[in-house]
């Protein structure tokens, strides 16, 4: 397994994410503790910024539809939340939209930087 380094732990607070952009990948990075984790920065639902969302027990939070998503996995834990009223026909073709699960990508910290593997992990 090829590692880049990506970025310095430090920049990242503990409980926060920074987007790191490597090639032509957006990666979001998401630090509990001394643990990171590392996935692709794009709501699979409908491609929100997930670095602009919160952590909350062990999930990334979407700031878009509150979709969420599994920090260790990338297992989406919970569907999007999309406010539409009733009397909008489109309200039950919407209501109907999930999401996928996201792309996660190994990561670890080395003196005090943060690896990432390119690799793609599969569920």
């Amino acid at each position: 397994m090829e590692w880049k380094d990506i970025a310095a732990m430090q920049e990242i607070p503990d409980g926060g994410m920074k987007k790191v952009d490597v090639g032509d990948r957006e990666i979001a990075l998401a630090r509990v503790g001394q643990s990171i984790y590392a996935f692709g920065d794009r709501c699979p639902h409908m491609n929100g910024p997930l670095h602009e969302g919160k952590i909350e027990n062990g999930c990334v939070v979407c700031p878009l539809h509150k979709a969420r998503f599994e920090l260790s996995t990338g297992k989406r834990v919970g569907d999007p939340r999309i406010p539409i009223p009733k009397v909008l026909k489109a309200g039950a073709t919407m209501a109907g939209v999930r999401a996928h699960d996201l792309e996660t990508y190994a990561a670890k910290q080395e003196n005090g930087r943060v690896l990432v593997s390119l690799e793609r992990r599969k569920l």
